[in-house]
């Protein structure tokens, strides 16, 4: 996965699952992508600190 602030500028942030990745991380992480509140992820808005923290703490959590 990766976010671009709009479709033609430069990648912000990328996330890379391996088969290594713990279960319960990807399926947090799943979640709160389907979950997501559109108001915040509208095409076109930018994603913030706060976001990428939420769908990165099952990895912080998991050590």
């Amino acid at each position: 996965m990766a976010a671009y602030e709009t479709p033609v500028s430069e990648r912000m942030w990328h996330l890379t699952a391996t088969g290594t990745t713990p279960a319960p991380v990807l399926q947090t992480l799943l979640n709160h992508l389907a979950d997501g509140d559109p108001s915040y992820t509208a095409l076109g808005s930018p994603i913030s600190d706060k976001t990428v923290t939420a769908a990165t703490n099952p990895l912080t959590d998991a050590g």
